[in-house]
């Protein structure tokens, strides 16, 4: 019959009572983890694999949250990493509600940097949440929130926080018992977002791993997506990316936690609206061996942007930029985003190696970006026929055989 170990604190510092038989006769030792984490052990040989096994990384993280789906389990997931805390709900082994204890996470804060909301909005509202009336309520009241604005708005900070427990290279989990105090229902199925969100947490410690303190970030000029609204969280973010601030100082001087930073400026660097200078080079990994026709998608969607945008600056008709770039963010799944381009129509140098990473962390995702990248060598060929005079066509063609 398995004991529950007591903790009690005391003036000399925490007594351990209601021991396993034989445990109090050994001589004890304790290993910090963690910050709230202490490992007691009895001195034995095998306390570092304990150590190791005590935690948990992306990846058994990953397999653990797809075990209790396919198991049909009901119950809460609490992450832990360092001192935040994350719960994630499970009903039947479906995915239904996620919390938090970051403040970066509470609904105010997300629906903010999802644009939903303007800084102004943001304080307006938050004075008047309190433990009668929540954020939601508040949103419904004021008129600004329909309920299914508030339904969307719920089902984007149960994904984030879903995401968001990927992004550590570590974590400790605990099950329990428990309904949440609310049941969402998601669109895609439960082992597509935590396929989504794995991925993603995969290509944010990719990203964090090439920022160094001195790298040097900066707004770019002309983007397809420059389209500012004074208040918003996007305008305030670039705003301090203006001041040509190097990571460390950006660091400082930005009100979000170090992680929804790094998260904002992947995706602003992904979306060309930002350049960083002095990022570390990624590592070159192989593939799975249906790399080749991955391969050869990108290079063709790459000849064809060239020779279309050659074609449409002889003929003086403007390139269809943003209707491309607006396509191109079609064909990215929510958490997996990585298909973007810049100013020119091309595939940014990031938007690449995030490809690849997925690829990397997941076999699968070769064919998924394969196909994604032919459909965007097939729009861009379709709208530079509905655009260009037929006689300058064959030059296009030529570049892209079979598209």
């Amino acid at each position: 019959m398995n004991k529950q170990i007591q903790i009690t604190k005391t003036e000399d510092g925490l007594l351990l009572s209601n021991l396993p038989e034989g445990f109090g006769q050994a001589s004890c030792q304790a290993v910090v983890l963690e910050q709230s984490k202490l490992l007691i052990h009895a001195g034995t040989s095998d306390v570092a694999s304990a150590i190791t096994l005590s935690k948990c990384s992306g990846e058994m993280l990953f397999d653990f949250l797809l075990g209790i789906h396919r198991r049909e389990w009901t119950g809460k997931v609490r992450v832990e990493s360092g001192k935040v805390a994350k719960s994630l709900f499970f009903r039947n082994g479906d995915f239904i509600f996620a919390s938090s204890d970051l403040i970066d996470d509470r609904l105010g804060e997300v629906i903010y940097r999802d644009e939903m909301i303007s800084l102004d909005q943001l304080t307006s509202f938050a004075v008047k949440v309190d433990r009668k009336n929540k954020f939601g309520q508040v949103l419904l009241r004021s008129g600004a929130f329909t309920s299914l604005d508030l339904w969307n708005a719920l089902k984007s900070q149960a994904n984030e926080i879903l995401r968001s427990v990927f992004l550590p290279d570590s974590c400790y989990v605990e099950i329990h018992g428990g309904s949440p105090p609310i049941a969402l229902s998601f669109e895609d199925r439960t082992q597509e977002l935590i396929e989504s969100a794995y991925l993603y947490g995969a290509n944010y410690r990719v990203f964090k791993s090439r920022l160094k303190p001195s790298c040097s970030i900066s707004v770019k000029t002309q983007s397809p997506f420059a389209k500012e609204t004074k208040g918003t969280f996007l305008s305030d973010m670039l705003e301090m990316c203006r001041d040509k601030p190097t990571w460390d100082a950006l660091l400082k001087k930005s009100k979000l936690s170090e992680t929804n930073t790094i998260a904002t400026l992947m995706k602003l660097l992904a979306t060309g609206q930002i350049q960083i200078s002095g990022m570390s080079e990624v590592a070159a990994q192989s593939l799975a061996s249906n790399q080749v026709k991955l391969d050869n998608a990108i290079g063709v969607y790459k000849s064809l942007v060239k020779k279309a945008r050659e074609t449409f600056e002889k003929t003086s008709i403007e390139f269809p930029i943003n209707d491309l770039a607006s396509f191109a963010l079609t064909l990215n799944s929510d958490g997996g985003a990585a298909i973007f381009l810049d100013e020119n129509g091309e595939l940014t140098t990031d938007s690449v190696i995030n490809i690849y990473q997925q690829c990397i962390t997941n076999r699968f995702r070769v064919e998924y970006f394969q196909l994604r990248i032919e459909a965007l060598s097939r729009f861009l060929f379709q709208v530079s026929g509905d655009l260009l005079p037929a006689e300058n066509m064959g030059a296009i063609r030529s570049a892209a055989p079979g598209v």
